[in-house]
């Protein structure tokens, strides 16, 4: 008796069995002897390969107004002067806010106003991206850095 995997067309390892002389693979997998390789291995022609660990990003946080204000600032986004008056949006954010709807441009306003923290999530921030040319992902890692400030 044999130990062994079959492999299928995308060399992913989809079956460990133990067969005879005689066993012939199912049209479409190939079975090859080896002890330890597992479910989910890949096989590259030469070797089997345990499958990589995903390694995911960082969970995004949420600000502090102090932490998102420095952060702008920091990055060239806001004067220093827009950066500590809190009774004024920045120019170029309420240049955004004034290209949206007028119920979401108000509701983006009142939220600056009003915000005590910062969501990733909150609509007004992904409105901020493309005007500041930053993807969903740049936003993010904006966030990562700015949480450590």
């Amino acid at each position: 008796m044999n130990r062994g995997v079959l492999v299928n067309d995308n060399n992913v390892i989809v079956n460990a069995i133990v067969v005879d002389e005689q066993y012939t693979a199912p049209e479409g997998l190939t079975f090859y002897t080896h002890e330890t390789a597992s479910l989910g291995w890949g096989f590259d022609g030469v070797s089997f390969l345990p499958p990589q660990e995903e390694v995911l990003p960082d969970p995004v946080p949420d600000l502090t107004v102090r932490q998102f204000m420095i952060a702008l600032h920091l990055s060239g986004l806001i004067t220093e002067s827009e950066a500590r008056d809190r009774n004024t949006i920045p120019l170029a954010i309420d240049a955004v806010f004034g290209t949206l709807p007028p119920s979401g441009a108000a509701a983006a306003r009142i939220t600056w106003a009003m915000m005590t923290s910062v969501p990733r999530n909150d609509p007004m921030v992904d409105a901020l991206g493309p005007v500041f040319n930053k993807t969903p992902e740049e936003i993010d890692d904006f966030f990562r850095q700015a949480a450590l400030i």
